[in-house]
């Protein structure tokens, strides 16, 4: 075949790229045969690291799909290994007695035909494939008729003439298989378990070698599920073998490796070989962390582990030996270096040992990122790192490396040095980290205080850092310090803030403070801290004289804040009541604390905000009874709003209803007087006594044009009115609850809290009182249901008789507020809702409902439910409510069985209407009505 090709290298390339990332292995593996001009294409791409394979997910699924595309790779690594050299053309203290193509290797990769079985009930045999033939175009001819398995080991293919192995610049099968959705080897779990390789395993010695790497495993695993280990434990034996074979071969090209920790000792022999070596990963590969089942053990099996112990120590004592005797030989080489766990180790490698692995190292040139990968490299070498370019600090979740943490920054050794910080996200336990942008942003205030100041100022002074992104994860608790001088110092470039406080703790590694109580409250943008402890900034003790609290005008401005996000679990949440109307840019806030019950002479509100970008609200505990409800006027891109307070066994704390209305009394006050006003805020209010209510006015009569989902409970739900859906036409969602600890929370829904606001008619008053006598009538008759099943059900066909004629008026001359696109309705918690109500709710204010919950509703019947429903809701999917009813009210109301053989779930029963209403869509599945009791 000739050997020149006529396309462009970069063409050839483009295809072969594409190929790769459509999965097409197969067709690869074709390819790479044509000629060397292909091959010289080709390889410099698959074999860098062939390994790497894009995400399966998205484009395979099935166990026939992966095991095609398993076989697929696994044609690559085949032709790999038949191109490595021969054992006698290396130096032979680097060759194994087993030569770098092993025995596991070959049965692993060379099978000579693929076997197909069924999958069956034996627990020991889950498998259903060997594997494939290895390389079909060059070897099914010798003998093609018979089938090699793992009882035999076969002999090695032909080598190819081309040293594909050369090409290979990246070991990182560890890593790979660390990824669930990158990794070669566990496609092949179910060859791994099959029962002619497990047999293979235990003839040729592994299983008891296994056994003995967990002393403990037969307390973790019963008998009959070893087999799963021991897969577990080739994989790892098969990536260990398959890593020094090609770096074993190509050590003088290899500049990425990762190497099992339980394989150093052999690696340490290629280091005079390994002179382009940047970056090296070692893998914890081995569980050796503290035994669930130590009690258990007997006195040999206790002696085992500590002899592994002992093991994996002289392991780490290599690791730090490689690095170091590598930079000796070539110095300055490796960049990078880390230990890492692998994806079945929940093991560690302890801090020590990892800090005199990189002591070894050069400092970071120049990084832009410091993360969870390269921070215990950098905190080895932090004065000789230069740190001017690092914009992103991501080191959230660092639950070992957390006090280091805390202790480099602390020391003003990292940050004010960072000047191009843009985003950090920390794990931490201190208050003081950012001292040192509190003191910049004071000098810089001061400085262009006096203008001739500012000019010589302005010639000394670095430029103050841009943060846009603060997010921070606090240990134990915090006074809200941190947070407060990180809105001072970096408030006029904040675009978001993420603040949260840590769920639990790791054995061990508790804070060194622990034992002092958590802070009572987290308090932000009320103070700034100045060289004082005392955080919660009153003029009380020793220290009264050295803070300095500043009131909101001069400072507490976030004009370019787009989200903020604070959960402080247990601990009060408290937002400086300006902060809102000082962040005119904000599009989501979403506040939470645990806080559930409150007096109103206790709640401290916020100012209204002008919010014109805001999309999402979410409060819950004292944010949602802070929040004011003027700033919903000015949110017109309103798309989420959830105002909550924390349940406790399904019940929430409402205040009693006469608080509503003692509260919502005007007084006249001064502003020294007024307790709701925090003493940093003060002064933002007019000396002068006023007119001011202890509550805000919630007149829901906003205009949200956008809004789509709606979740109100507690005070909110018990507040809230229908009509103010007149001003809310995108609403798909409304979830609103009342259910209270006293249960002394009710309310009635009639028709005059469905007419639409502003609505004037002349029979309209005369309506809503007759509305009212029928209602209180009917409330009575209702009360004795079931007994009274069948009365109700004449009274309500009386009913629709007698006031035919109000009901031919509401229904064409009364305007009623109308929601086209709510679809889900959830309402919770003691409703009366007439059948009236129903037929126009239904009919004229939400016509499009699909979802219907409303579990403690009641003031209607079965067949009044069902006709209300049925006659107007032709999208209907599923009701449910918990109004009496017996089999003679569902047959009059023409409901069947929902359930074929007219299964029950424990109070439940599912139904749907015998026939077809008028008007139903067509393209809907019959509505499903659920009855939640008897």
């Amino acid at each position: 075949m000739s050997t020149t090709f006529p396309l462009p290298l970069e063409c050839l390339q483009l295809i072969i790229q594409h190929l790769r990332t459509q999965v097409a292995h197969k067709s690869i593996a074709a390819l790479l045969c044509v000629n060397k001009y292909v091959c010289a294409a080709t390889l410099p791409i698959f074999y860098s690291n062939p390994f790497d394979i894009p995400p399966l997910y998205s484009r395979i699924s099935g166990y026939e799909k992966n095991r095609d595309f398993f076989f697929d790779l696994m044609k690559l690594v085949q032709v790999l290994l038949r191109s490595l050299p021969a054992s006698s053309s290396l130096p032979s203290s680097v060759v194994d007695d087993d030569g770098l193509v092993t025995d596991l290797l070959r049965v692993f990769y060379f099978q000579e035909r693929e076997l197909d079985l069924k999958l069956g009930h034996d627990k020991s045999c889950t498998a259903a494939v060997v594997t494939e033939m290895a390389d079909s175009m060059n070897t099914r001819g010798q003998d093609g008729d018979n089938m090699a398995t793992p009882s035999t080991v076969p002999p090695l293919p032909p080598k190819t003439l081309l040293p594909y192995f050369s090409y290979m610049t990246r070991i990182t099968l560890e890593e790979s298989s660390r990824h669930p959705v990158r990794q070669p080897f566990t496609l092949a779990r179910h060859l791994l378990y099959h029962p002619k390789f497990q047999a293979f395993l235990h003839r040729t010695g592994r299983t008891n070698r296994y056994r003995a790497q967990d002393p403990f495993l037969r307390y973790a695993v019963p008998p009959e599920d070893e087999y799963k280990f021991f897969a577990q434990a080739v994989e790892r034996e098969i990536r260990r073998d398959l890593a020094w074979a090609i770096c074993c071969s190509n050590a003088e090209r290899i500049q990425t490796l990762h190497l099992p920790i339980s394989d150093i000792g052999r690696y340490l022999t290629l280091i005079p070989r390994l002179k382009v070596l940047a970056d090296v990963v070692f893998q914890i590969d081995n569980n050796l962390a503290t035994s669930s089942y130590w009690d258990l053990g007997t006195s040999e099996e206790k002696e085992c582990w500590a002899r592994l112990k002992e093991e994996r120590a002289r392991h780490l004592e290599e690791m730090a030996l490689f690095v170091q005797e590598h930079q000796r030989q070539h110095r300055n080489v490796i960049q990078t270096a880390r230990c890492a766990n692998d994806r079945f180790s929940v093991d560690c490698c302890p801090v020590e040992y990892q800090m005199r692995l990189f002591q070894s190292l050069p400092p970071l040139v120049r990084p832009r990122t410091l993360d969870l990968n390269n921070w215990v490299q950098f905190s080895a070498r932090v004065s000789e790192t230069d740190v001017s370019l690092v914009k992103n600090i991501a080191l959230m979740g660092a639950s070992i490396l957390t006090y280091d943490v805390d202790r480099l920054m602390d020391q003003k050794a990292i940050l004010p040095r960072c000047r191009s910080l843009e985003k950090i996200a920390l794990t931490t336990s201190s208050e003081d980290i950012f001292k040192w942008a509190v003191q910049e942003r004071k000098g810089f205030e001061d400085a262009t205080a006096v203008s001739a100041q500012a000019v010589v100022a302005s010639q000394q002074r670095l430029p103050l850092v841009s943060l846009k992104d603060y997010r921070v994860e606090f240990n134990y608790s915090s006074s809200g310090r941190q947070a407060s001088d990180v809105l001072y110092a970096f408030g006029s470039t904040l675009q978001t803030i993420d603040i949260s406080f840590r769920k639990f703790w790791l054995l061990g590694h508790a804070p060194a403070d622990s034992d002092t109580p958590p802070s009572p409250d987290f308090k932000l943008g009320g103070f700034i801290d100045n060289n004082c402890d005392n955080v919660d900034g009153d003029d009380s003790g020793s220290n009264s004289n050295s803070r300095r609290a500043i009131t909101p005008s001069p400072w507490l401005r976030l004009p370019r804040l787009e989200t903020i996000t604070i959960d402080t679990q247990d601990t009060i949440l408290n937002l400086h009541p300006s902060l809102l109307a000082r962040s005119p840019k904000l599009q989501r806030i979403s506040l939470l604390d645990q806080r559930s019950r409150y007096s109103f002479s206790d709640v401290v509100y916020w100012e209204p905000g002008q919010c014109q970008d805001m999309v999402r609200i979410s409060l819950v505990g004292t944010p949602a009874i802070s929040f004011h409800p003027d700033t919903l006027k000015s949110t017109p891109k309103l798309l989420f709003l959830d105002l909550t307070m924390p349940f406790s066994v399904g019940y929430s704390f409402i205040p009693d209803p006469e608080d509503f209305e003692h509260y919502e009394e005007e007084e006249e006050v001064a502003p020294g007087d007024n307790k709701d006003i925090s003493p940093s805020s003060s002064s933002s209010y007019p000396p002068v006594p006023m007119l001011q209510r202890r509550q805000p006015i919630w007149t829901w009569d906003w205009d949200l044009p956008h809004l789509t989902d709606l979740n109100l409970t507690s005070e909110f739900a018990y507040r809230f009115e229908f009509r103010m859906l007149n001003g809310t036409p995108s609403l798909t969602s409304l979830k609103v609850n009342i259910c209270s600890e006293t249960g002394r929370h009710d309310r009635t829904i009639g028709m005059e809290d469905l007419i639409k606001p502003g609505f004037k008619h002349p029979l309209l008053r005369q309506f809503i009182n007759r509305d009212r006598q029928l209602h209180r009538v009917r409330e009575h008759l209702i009360s004795y249901l079931p007994q009274h099943e069948e009365r109700c059900f004449l009274q309500q066909q009386q009913e629709d008789a007698d006031l035919s004629g109000d009901e031919r008026l509401w229904r064409e001359e009364f305007e009623f507020v109308h929601v086209p696109r709510l679809q889900s309705l959830f309402l919770s918690g003691i409703w009366k809702i007439d059948y009236r109500v129903l037929k126009a709710f239904f009919s004229k204010v939400c016509p499009s409902l699909t979802d219907l919950i409303l579990p403690l509703v009641h003031g209607f019947t079965v067949p009044e439910w069902v006709k209300s429903t049925s006659e107007s809701l032709h999208g209907l999917r599923n009701t449910s409510v918990s109004i009496p009813f017996s089999a003679n009210v569902l047959e009059t109301a023409g409901l069947v069985s929902a359930a074929e053989s007219g299964e029950t779930w424990g109070y439940e029963r599912l139904f749907k209407l015998k026939d077809v209403p008028v008007g139903r869509l067509l393209d809907k599945e019959p509505a499903v009505y659920n009855f939640l009791y008897h």
